[in-house]
């Protein structure tokens, strides 16, 4: 999902260029962390491995909070809105990951990204946003999209794309939620916040079920925290860089490349309805960013797994 603030149509070509490098290069990164936690999650419980993973990329933000502006930047008036964002986004990548041990990758990615379009349904009793005919159009194809992705009435996968959807309501919750109150947080408080809170309930749901780690899933688990906090600066900065209008469409690269790195490390071969249902979701988000960004010219929510 898209991070960071709508530079309008005069940012330079070259800049342009450079925040759909970034952004791609962001997409790849957080496709492979996504299947790195697929694999992971077959042998760690869920909440335990989001725990690490936030643990360890704590471990690697801390040693930075004194350049990124200290006790300052943590300083917050809104702890209300902290808990509930991280509850929020808890609950959407405990959803995504627990569902991503049986759903293939693409299969999964797919549904997930209508949150975009979440979004912009929920912009309208959150923030009081008009939505026109529109949009609420492409929000209605994109919702055909899912429905040929989990295609409910064949051999599709059923009440697992519905729980897809409902971690997908939880994370549009959350960027609604970001777009309101996070212009008055810095991004370094919505970043330590966010993993704290990972850390700190995903650790309470998993002790008592605590699985033993082996070394070579610890060094796993820092890779993925290390992949997380790497794609979102690329998704943060490309945003800085350009116009969201140009590099917002290019977050559903994500989409082919799920699908890729699923056949690579996991033999999965995504069938016809399921490329349909990605174009289709694809589509959709891509006209609703764009519409947006011309309507709006505001800031883009900040997104954090």
């Amino acid at each position: 999902m898209a991070s960071g603030h709508d530079h309008g149509a005069t940012a330079p070509p070259d800049r342009r260029v450079a925040g759909i490098t970034i952004m791609l290069l962001g997409m790849v990164v957080l496709t492979v962390m996504d299947a790195l936690g697929k694999h992971l999650v077959q042998a760690l419980p869920v909440m335990q491995m989001l725990a690490l993973r936030s643990l360890m990329a704590l471990v690697l933000l801390v040693p930075f909070l004194g350049l990124l502006g200290g006790r300052a930047a943590l300083a917050t008036r809104r702890p209300l809105f902290h808990l509930v964002r991280m509850g929020c986004n808890l609950a959407a990548f405990a959803i995504f990951f627990t569902v991503l041990r049986q759903m293939p990758l693409a299969d999964t990615t797919a549904i997930f990204f209508v949150a975009p379009l979440m979004m912009t349904a929920l912009s309208v009793p959150f923030l009081g946003e008009h939505v026109g005919a529109r949009r609420w159009t492409a929000i209605a194809v994109g919702l055909v999209g899912v429905l040929l992705v989990t295609r409910p009435t064949g051999a599709g996968i059923g009440g697992l794309g519905a729980l897809v959807l409902l971690g997908a309501f939880f994370y549009a919750v959350m960027q609604v939620l970001t777009r309101r109150y996070g212009p008055d947080e810095s991004l370094t408080a919505l970043v330590f916040y966010n993993l704290v809170g990972q850390a700190v309930a995903g650790l309470a749901f998993s002790l008592p079920g605590f699985v033993a780690v082996s070394g070579d899933t610890l060094i796993q688990l820092a890779l993925m925290a290390v992949l997380t906090l790497a794609g979102h600066a690329c998704l943060t900065q490309a945003f800085r860089l350009s116009p969201v209008s140009a590099v917002a469409p290019f977050e559903y690269t994500a989409l082919p490349l799920a699908a890729i790195f699923g056949y690579a490390f996991f033999a999965e071969i995504p069938p016809a309805a399921v490329w349909l249902g990605s174009a289709v979701i694809a589509a959709a988000g891509i006209y609703t960013a764009l519409r947006e960004a011309r309507l709006q010219r505001a800031p883009a929510p900040v997104p954090l797994a």
